[in-house]
């Protein structure tokens, strides 16, 4: 007990000993404690404008989001990818740009075009943020590796995804893909017994009927 007291004493003291030398030293260099108060100060000003600089940034990249969706459904898939391309230019690093780059490879994919798909999934893996969002982009890797027919690729993806996110809601789907290519790659072995577990794991959905049903 005295010795806790001792020490909290001693740590008041020592806080008391440091707000007196502050304030002695700022008697003495009015001066330049007026100098440090007007740096804070600007400093302050700089923050706020930055801060706001960057609100308005991430507003219009979100409305530059909305945009290219709002193309693409109304059927203007070009235009969508034109406008992700400007958010691209205008908004890099931006999470709404992460969004949009990703939803341009789903447009992509869904015309066909897996080679540009491939690419956008790239842009979200690079950036590396919104974690929310990478699982998407692999699994879409892996899906897109698969329709181009590069199984190789396919199941290293897929595999890695599995590895990554275990009990990501997208697993199921990766997992299936990469028991197809196995099966196309010729490991009839390993595709069956992945089959076999997607059907144990995940009972009473579709894919658990599509995995019985490439089993067998």
């Amino acid at each position: 007990m005295g010795k806790h007291w001792a020490k909290q004493q001693a740590n008041q003291n020592e806080l008391e000993d440091f707000l007196v030398l502050g304030m002695t030293w700022i008697r003495l260099n009015r001066q330049k404690a007026a100098a440090i108060a007007g740096g804070i100060l600007v400093l302050a000003a700089v923050g706020g404008f930055i801060l706001y600089t960057a609100h308005k940034k991430a507003t219009a990249a979100w409305n530059g989001l909305f945009i290219s969706r709002s193309l693409a459904y109304s059927g203007h898939a070009k235009e969508a990818l034109e406008e992700i391309q400007r958010m691209e230019n205008d908004y890099p690093g931006q999470p709404a740009t992460a969004y949009a780059d990703l939803f341009g490879g789903d447009v992509l994919y869904q015309g066909g075009q897996y080679k540009d798909a491939l690419s956008y999934y790239q842009k979200v893996l690079d950036q590396g943020r919104p974690t929310v969002i990478l699982p998407f982009a692999l699994g879409d890797t892996a899906l897109t590796q698969e329709a181009m027919g590069d199984c190789q690729d396919a199941s290293a993806t897929a595999q890695r995804f599995l590895d990554t996110y275990p009990d990501n809601f997208l697993a199921p789907q990766v997992h299936l893909s990469l028991a197809r290519c196995l099966d196309t790659l010729g490991d009839k072995v390993q595709a069956k017994a992945d089959y076999q577990k997607i059907a144990i794991e995940y009972p009473g959905t579709s894919f658990a009927a599509l995995a019985q049903k490439n089993s067998q």
